[in-house]
């Protein structure tokens, strides 16, 4: 869910053949009371720790085309890249 506020949005867009045990904890998350927020600083650290990791992973990320279009290459369980939104 999206704020009030305009401007450009982060999004990470991650394909695994299996289960992330780091990213599963935030499934629960996703729900109308925590919106996909956590306050639980070590949660925080590790997740931020896992986007980090893949951030250097060797994906090819193609944005374009009509629309908002995004296309994951590489090797390997996983595949991550980030995208951006504008929030308008």
């Amino acid at each position: 869910m999206f704020d009030a506020e305009e401007g450009l949005e982060k999004i990470w867009l991650i394909w695994s053949e299996h289960s992330v045990a780091e990213l599963e904890t935030l499934i629960k998350l996703a729900n109308p009371n925590d919106a996909g927020l956590f306050n639980d600083p070590s949660r925080a650290s590790v997740v931020a720790w896992y986007l980090k990791t893949l951030a250097a992973t060797d994906t090819q990320v193609e944005k374009g085309g009509t629309g908002w279009r995004m296309k994951l290459k590489g090797n390997g369980e996983v595949l991550a890249g980030v995208g951006t939104l504008k929030h308008q």
